[in-house]
């Protein structure tokens, strides 16, 4: 014997929904309704905005990959060796050890390495801390 339950008694409906009128243009727009979910219309327009929300999340990373490069990039790292050699002033050798660490960590590090560093040096700058300090604090 099986039972079936229903969700709504019918009895119940019948006197909830008997004062209720439904116009032609609400008929008209529930058919319509009816005929996209049967003609699977309704998920090719939702796979049409899951690809739209993808493509966006492709540009997205790619101006992240940009502001990273423009931020940490070989141009950002000459600026910041220059600004070091300024603020070095008349001290040749200041400006010596500048150069030599530039043009070593340049040809040595990955680019992805430089760019970490760049971000670590903007975070002990902006934290007011020195190079050692950052290291002692942040070693594996």
């Amino acid at each position: 014997m099986v039972i079936v339950n229903e969700l709504f008694n019918s009895k119940t409906i019948k006197r909830l929904c008997s004062d209720v009128k439904i116009s032609v243009s609400q008929k008209k727009t529930a058919s319509e309704w009816l005929k996209l979910l049967e003609s699977g219309q309704l998920e090719k327009e939702k796979q049409n905005d899951i690809d739209g929300l993808e493509k966006k999340n492709i540009e997205i990373e790619n101006l992240r990959e940009r502001i990273d490069d423009l931020e940490y990039g070989i141009t950002a790292r000459n600026s910041s060796y220059k600004s070091g050699m300024l603020a070095s002033g008349d001290d040749k050798i200041s400006k010596g050890l500048i150069a030599m660490f530039g043009m070593w960590f340049e040809m040595r590090a990955t680019d992805d390495k430089r760019k970490r560093f760049g971000k670590r040096s903007k975070t002990i700058k902006a934290k007011n801390l020195t190079l050692m300090t950052y290291w002692a604090i942040h070693r594996k």
